[in-house]
């Protein structure tokens, strides 16, 4: 079983990340059946102290709607419709004019859709129609294009804010190695967070494993340069590992395609780095040494990492722990490629059987593989900056 059959989880220091999508609880699925209304339903909280209870510091006693439903309205004035409601359900029926994947992903106009769809039969359809939720801080949703969105709630004065703001403004924006997923709006919230509205792209950049050592390497150049801008602009992501990783692309594929070439090769694929919660921000020049208070999976993280999560107070290089956990996921990805049989099968993507990635169809990456045992080098000062990973890439391209 490969790292990509797992269901990774951020390890914390108080304790594993929420990702149950059970919302018995909660107000979600009599929200999502109809049975409740905007005036009548129940977000959670009681009519007096809504204002501090919706503070990040009481997110963990929350429903997990709590937030959605309070800001549903501020959200609609925007353009935004959360997943659930009768507009996210309805919009888009029967409207077969679903627009062109955007030529440029990072900076996609009006008249483009995010991600590459395949064959949606209409705008609808192009949505998921799940009823998953993440968490307290993250929705899905539509925006006035019928697109769909992410809008997850960032804590004010918080690094992940900070780096999210940062590499959107327009400098670090026309920067052809920002692969930071690009952000569509800051909407402004009375309480100390701010909601940030991403595009929604697929989760599954890794399945199929890519067919060829040329998508391999050309995926590994484009991760590759943007971790070189975080870190040349002080910023350590802290949690790269597979699920923070996104694709242009949505979870289906055809099998008859992609069993037979790499659908990287038919499209204008892209990748980019999400969930910034984790991240270190520092000055440009200064070391980038800090103790983590949350790390990625133990079948990726750093041993440098794990012990500072057993032991506190240990300070770590971030950045060579960023460079280790890249080496870990891309050896993940060409891992799963020399596997025989490969069955996935989660609630976001269909199964595959990618039978026709054995070792034989792929020629011999001994370069590849070389720079992946240096950058999961057990010696953090051993390892490579992300600036020579990404020199050694180009060389072997």
């Amino acid at each position: 079983m490969t790292p990509f059959t797992q269901q990774a989880t951020k390890k914390e220091a108080h304790g594993p990340a929420q990702t149950s999508n059970d919302n018995a609880d909660g107000p979600l699925n009599d929200y999502v059946s109809g049975t409740s209304s905007t005036s009548n339903r129940s977000d959670g909280l009681p009519e007096d102290g809504r204002s501090i209870l919706l503070n990040s510091s009481n997110w963990d006693n929350l429903d997990k709607l709590a937030i959605w439903l309070f800001y549903e309205a501020d959200l609609r004035v925007q353009g935004y419709h959360i997943m659930g409601s009768s507009f996210y359900k309805t919009l888009g029926k029967g409207d077969f004019n679903v627009p062109p994947a955007a030529l440029d992903p990072f900076h996609p106009t009006d008249l483009e859709s995010f991600v590459h769809h395949f064959h949606p039969r209409d705008l609808l359809s192009t949505r998921t129609s799940s009823t998953w939720q993440p968490g307290v801080d993250i929705c899905f949703g539509i925006d006035r294009f019928q697109r769909q969105v992410v809008m997850k709630a960032v804590p004010n004065d918080t690094p992940e804010l900070a780096v999210l703001r940062q590499f959107s403004c327009p400098p670090l924006r026309a920067d052809k190695r920002n692969r930071v997923i690009p952000v569509l709006d800051f909407v402004a919230t009375k309480h100390d967070f701010v909601i940030v509205v991403m595009p929604a792209w697929g989760m599954c950049w890794q399945l199929p494993p890519c067919g060829n050592m040329t998508t391999r390497v050309e995926l590994a150049i484009k991760l590759a340069e943007c971790l070189q801008l975080l870190h040349e602009c002080g910023v350590a992501h802290g949690d790269i590992q597979p699920f923070n990783i996104l694709i242009n692309h949505v979870d289906s594929r055809n099998f008859s395609e992609t069993s037979h070439n790499d659908f990287r090769q038919s499209h204008n694929i892209e990748y980019a780095y999400i969930d910034f919660g984790s991240a270190f921000l520092f000055p440009p020049g200064t070391s980038c040494v800090g103790c983590p208070t949350t790390i990625p999976p133990d079948n990726i993280s750093s041993p440098e990492q794990q012990l500072a999560m057993e032991s506190e107070a240990i300070p770590v290089d971030l950045l060579a722990a960023d460079v280790y956990n890249f080496g870990k996921t891309l050896e993940g990805e060409l891992c799963a490629a020399f596997e025989v049989h490969i069955l996935c099968v989660h609630p976001l993507f269909m199964a595959y059987n990618v039978q026709a990635y054995g070792e034989a169809h792929i020629p011999d990456p001994k370069e590849y593989k070389c720079i992946l045992r240096e950058m999961t080098n057990e010696e953090p000062l051993q390892r490579p900056s992300a600036a020579a990973v990404l020199k050694f890439l180009l060389t072997i391209r």
